[in-house]
Parts: structure tokens; C-alpha cells; sequence
């Protein structure tokens, strides 16, 4: 015997292999878990950019109106969104 008890070879080459099978499930797992925790970071970053830029256009007296659909855009899309709200803004169409 090899010294694994009361337990087979065979039984203990299972054990391995589903511990290897579970520490590759966990890599995994987590490296998905960081990757959306990036992306929802980056959301959050553009979205409070976009935002703090409507206040600091309002203090160069840029109004742009606050409405619900402006909010929405911007928060989504950031200073894309917000390039996008002011050029509408500039051709005169309404949100």
C-alpha cells in the first residue's frame, strides 16, 4: 500500500481530481467577479464624470435642463452622453 489508509488509490485520485476541478471553478468565478466589478467601477466613474460636467457647465452658465431623460443619458453614457444632450441642445431640439 501506498499509505492512504482505509482509502483506495482510486478513491484518492477522485479527491485530487475533483479538488483540481473545484480550485479551477473558483479561479474562474472570481476572475468573472472582478472583471464585472471593473466594468461597474468604470460605469460609476463615467457616470459621476458626466454629471459633475452638467454642474461645472450650469457654473459657466451653460442650462442644461434637468430633466429625467438628461439625467438618465448622461448617467448611461457619461461625457458621450453629455456631448450628445448638448449638440441636440444646440440644433434646438427639446428633451
Amino acid at each position: 500500500m501506498l499509505g492512504f489508509g482505509p482509502v483506495g488509490a482510486g478513491a484518492a485520485i477522485l479527491l485530487f481530481l475533483g479538488l483540481v476541478f473545484l480550485l479551477l471553478f473558483a479561479v474562474l468565478f472570481f476572475w468573472l467577479f472582478a472583471k464585472s466589478l471593473k466594468f461597474a467601477f468604470k460605469a460609476v466613474i463615467n457616470a459621476v464624470v458626466g454629471l459633475v460636467c452638467i454642474f461645472l457647465l450650469g457654473l459657466f452658465g451653460v442650462s442644461i435642463p434637468l430633466s429625467l431623460p438628461v439625467i438618465i443619458i448622461v448617467a448611461l453614457f457619461g461625457l458621450v452622453g453629455l456631448g450628445a444632450i448638448l449638440i441636440l441642445m444646440f440644433f434646438g431640439v427639446k428633451i
